[in-house]
């Protein structure tokens, strides 16, 4: 599943649909995190780095891709050439808006984080969308593909538990996701959910 989610995250976010791209890359360091993968960390990282460089926010690219880097030196697991040059690729547009000195300050910043201070980072960053790049498909209540997916396995009463097996996620993924469908829709509890559920005809497909 690790290997899964930041590729989808990059294939989606190529596609130009980029919160749901970060959604998928927050989704690889929570689950990283809830298994102590640090290898899978990195990639969600540098999944992110990438997407905060499409969203047009480079020193933020940069200090992702600089805790990327980090972790993947204390583990001894660096990057492939291809994956280097892929990674630098989806970081050029950064380095070059923020210019030599200021991007490698900006890099060395976030290759001086602690895994902690990079995931915390990573989980509480919302990329808002610039100007000139096409905004997500207009979901229902401004969830997004994971959230919607949630929200109808809640309207089938299935347990936490029970939509972390059909999703392939944590338990405490699936808490996070909950706790943001609450807040997008202002409500209280899950019936409330499964109510707002019906009430807009959620329907999608589940998949694994």
């Amino acid at each position: 599943m690790l290997l899964v989610l930041p590729y989808l995250a990059r294939v989606i976010g190529k596609q130009g649909d980029l919160r749901d791209a970060h959604a998928l890359a927050q989704e690889t360091l929570a689950l990283a995190r809830d298994v102590g993968d640090r290898q899978g960390l990195t990639r969600g990282l540098e999944v992110c780095a990438s997407l905060a460089a499409a969203h047009g926010r480079h020193e933020l690219a940069l200090r992702f891709a600089g805790a990327a880097a980090g972790i993947r030196t204390s583990i001894g697991a660096p990057l492939s050439a291809p994956e280097v040059a892929e990674l630098e690729h989806s970081l050029a547009k950064s380095r070059y808006a923020l210019g030599g000195a200021e991007a490698d300050a900006a890099w060395s910043i976030g290759h001086g984080w602690t895994v902690e201070l990079a995931l915390r980072e990573a989980l509480a960053t919302d990329l808002a969308i610039p100007p000139g790049v096409a905004p997500a498909p207009n979901r229902p209540g401004g969830l997004t593909a994971r959230e919607l997916e949630v929200v109808t396995l809640v309207a089938d009463g299935l347990t936490n538990r029970q939509i972390s097996e059909t999703l392939v996620i944590s338990e405490p993924t699936v808490v996070r996701h909950m706790s943001n469908v609450l807040g997008k829709l202002g409500l209280a509890s899950r019936s409330q959910v499964a109510v707002w559920a019906v009430q807009h005809d959620v329907v999608v497909r589940v998949h694994s």
